[in-house]
């Protein structure tokens, strides 16, 4: 009795799995559908790409080096090549959105462009632009490890460029999207540096020109103690004249203690020399005034035009016609209102060479003319996808076979 539970029991293990052999036995009965399946995957796949076929166009873009935004340059001072990580983050924050990009192609008045819409959309995906615009290093750490050196440091691994990367369908349309991605990509690093940079210069040249005015108040309180002491010490003089020469001759510094015990008439020279000092200060002090005044009219209508474009080369380039409306009424043959404006000049010939001349394609757009996808690629993972298919439907086909026929019995 137990030998026979022991034999059911085995039975219905046996049952219950599907060995190799039967798998085997189940897809060459099926060997026609899934030669048929296979076949036919492996067609389709290869005549899709040749009736759609993609291209991928890449170009190179050099990106030059930040603009400082220190309001007195720091002196030996090494500018580095690129822009730092830091700031490559923030600008790609930026231009990853679609917002930002709408704002570019009406800027630029795009809307008619061939493409234009399946880039827009592009932007408007999950995935993102992102892997479009890859950031370009001056080595690695595998460069590194071939040259056995260590990695650079204070921020001389800049990202020196992009590596832009389109494809579409038409091979024209694929390059055009890649030299507008590259004008974008530089529109927007522009934009956000003047964005950064006026509202830097603004907080720094207000700042100066509250603690020139401090000093000037304190100037002026010191030069007002000043002639009240002179005033004393000419009281003095023309009470004791006897006293002019009298002294301790050893004092070789003058100091608040000391000082009592010098010849009348020496402390007026002192007192008098302390005026013209104090005047000096005030002087330099109103000159240094008056041209940050006129850095601060400049970084004003500079914001205010910044406030009413969204495009970062319109700016670049309204900045020389903001320089000449400040000036247009200035003196330019007084020294310190040719100072500013030479200042001024520097910074906005810096700014046309970093984004004209050094931020450029140094490679591409490329015109691409074979496929972005072999055929042979295709037609392994077309092959591939139709096989599996065709297996798993030949045994599914075995499997409701088996159900119909237990529910027959």
């Amino acid at each position: 009795m137990i030998k026979v539970n022991e034999f059911k029991i085995n039975n219905e293990d046996e049952n219950s799995g599907i060995s190799f052999t039967q798998l085997m036995m189940v897809f060459w009965r099926e060997r026609r559908m899934i030669s048929a399946i296979t076949l036919a995957a492996t067609a389709i796949g290869i005549g899709f790409t040749l009736a759609f076929p993609t291209y991928t166009s890449v170009g190179y873009l050099q990106i030059g080096s930040s603009l400082p935004i220190q309001l007195e340059p720091k002196k030996d001072l090494e500018v580095s090549q690129g822009i730092t990580m830091s700031d490559y983050k923030r600008y790609s924050a930026a231009f990853n959105t679609s917002e930002r990009f709408n704002d570019f192609i009406e800027a630029y008045k795009l809307d008619s462009k061939s493409g234009i819409d399946e880039l827009r959309g592009a932007f408007s995906s999950r995935k993102g632009i992102s892997s479009n615009i890859e950031p370009i290093y001056p080595f690695t750490k595998l460069d590194a490890k071939d040259l056995v050196m260590e990695q650079p440091k204070n921020g001389s691994n800049n990202i020196i460029g992009v590596l832009i990367r389109y494809e579409n369908k038409d091979p024209v349309i694929a390059k055009n999207m890649v030299d507008i991605l590259g004008r974008y990509t530089l529109d927007s690093i522009m934009y956000i540096f003047y964005a950064d940079f006026l509202r830097y210069r603004l907080n720094e040249v207000e700042a100066k020109i509250i603690r020139l005015e401090n000093h000037i108040i304190e100037n002026n309180m010191d030069l007002q103690e000043y002639e009240r002491r002179s005033a004393d010490l000419k009281k003095i003089i023309a009470r004791h004249p006897e006293a002019n020469n009298t002294g301790i001759q050893a004092i070789v510094s003058v100091t608040e203690e000391n000082s009592r015990f010098l010849a009348p008439r020496t402390q007026l020279m002192t007192t008098e020399v302390q005026m013209s000092e104090a005047n000096e200060k005030n002087i330099r002090a109103r000159h240094n005034e008056m041209q940050y005044r006129i850095l601060r009219e400049y970084y004003l209508l500079a914001k205010k035009t910044l406030d009413s474009t969204r495009s970062g080369e319109t700016m670049l380039h309204a900045m020389t016609t903001i320089s000449d409306t400040v000036f247009k009424n200035k003196n330019l043959k007084d020294e310190n209102v040719q100072k500013v404006y030479n200042k001024i000049s520097m910074e906005n010939k810096d700014a046309i060479s970093v984004f004209h001349e050094q931020s450029r394609f140094i490679a591409g757009p490329s015109l691409p003319e074979n496929r972005s996808t072999s055929l042979s690629k295709v037609a392994i993972i077309s092959f591939m996808a139709g096989l599996i298919l065709s297996l798993i439907l030949a045994f599914g086909r075995d499997l409701l076979a088996a159900n119909s026929m237990k529910q027959q019995d």
